[in-house]
């Protein structure tokens, strides 16, 4: 995987979150790595906007 970014802390109280990424590039497949204290840890692939649709 590339090198990842850290964002700042999500509050853990809360189920959901939403966050903006500037100058995201939508044309590429991005992956992600999502750590949730220091047991969990969710990695997967967001994949590039289809725009041939």
């Amino acid at each position: 995987m590339e090198n990842f970014q850290p964002i700042p802390q999500l509050l853990p109280s809360i189920p959901r979150s939403h966050f903006r990424i500037n100058d995201w590039d939508g044309t590429k497949d991005h992956t992600y790595r999502l750590r949730h204290a220091e047991k969990a840890t969710f990695e997967g692939k967001t994949r590039r906007e289809p725009t041939n649709k």
